[in-house]
């Protein structure tokens, strides 16, 4: 059954209660005759509060619904957070693109814009609350994704899977730091996507403010892939690690003052 939301707290209050809200994909997918649809689903489609991409004081405000296209093609997304503009160009296809939105992107959990968000110290409005995007305990309607506009010399974002868009990936990494001095400062290295929990690195973060990634030399890889795969022993699990410890120990390389 689907039902409209009213007014934003009217959605809260639906939500508290354990309704699932959704908007684009959500409710096409409710929809769908291939799919089971939850019993209970709330149209939040026609909320503006939940709307716009807007410049706050020293963050940018993305409302939940903003689409992927939008995002993509907004100037500012473009200019300040080029890493979340690229991956959002990446996901799905064109028509999915126009339906999928970063709020549910961010509640699914395995979605790619997550790493990304991360790396960019990303917060979500619910109730009126900043919270991390890492909380377990968050639950509650999204009402929008609120990034620091800070000024990262280094910014990367990247994503392995069998196939480029149309699957889940395999795993999605995402970088930003800031160069003072030759050196990488405030690093921030975050994995997610498809199996793998969204999460920031810290270990691997304070291993590169303590030295620089040419010293680091090989072991910079080691010490990614050992804390993404932590106990995990399971072959895909490490296949997922090796990767991604590619990607970002090739990417700080590359980009290495």
């Amino acid at each position: 059954m689907i039902t409209r939301a009213l007014t934003l707290a009217h959605a809260h209050a639906e939500v508290a209660e354990g309704v699932i809200p959704g908007a684009g994909l959500t409710l096409a997918m409710s929809r769908g005759a291939d799919t089971p649809p939850p019993a209970r689903v709330l149209d939040i489609s026609t909320l503006s509060e939940l709307r716009g991409i807007t410049k706050e004081d020293a963050h940018l405000r993305i409302g939940a619904l903003v689409t992927m296209q939008q995002l993509r093609e907004s100037e500012i997304v473009r200019q300040v957070l080029p890493a979340l503009s690229q991956m959002a160009g990446e996901i799905g296809s064109a028509p999915l693109r126009r339906l999928a939105t970063i709020g549910g992107n961010v509640a699914w959990g395995a979605g790619d814009l997550v790493p990304v968000l991360l790396a960019y110290r990303a917060k979500l409005l619910c109730a009126g609350a900043k919270v991390s995007i890492e909380a377990p305990q968050r639950r509650g309607l999204i009402e929008a994704v609120c990034i620091p506009l800070a000024p990262f010399a280094l910014t990367f974002a990247e994503k392995a899977g069998l196939r480029e868009s149309f699957s889940p990936s395999l795993i999605t990494v995402a970088a930003t730091a800031r160069i003072n001095d030759g050196k990488l400062h405030d690093v921030a290295l975050a994995v997610g996507g498809g199996a793998e929990p969204p999460r920031r690195l810290p270990s691997s973060e304070t291993a590169l403010a303590a030295d620089t990634p040419d010293a680091l030399g090989g072991r910079l890889r080691e010490v990614i892939e050992h804390e993404i795969l932590g106990v995990e022993t399971d072959e895909r699990a490490r296949l997922r690690a090796r990767i991604a410890a590619n990607l970002l120990a090739d990417c700080l390389r590359e980009n290495r003052p």
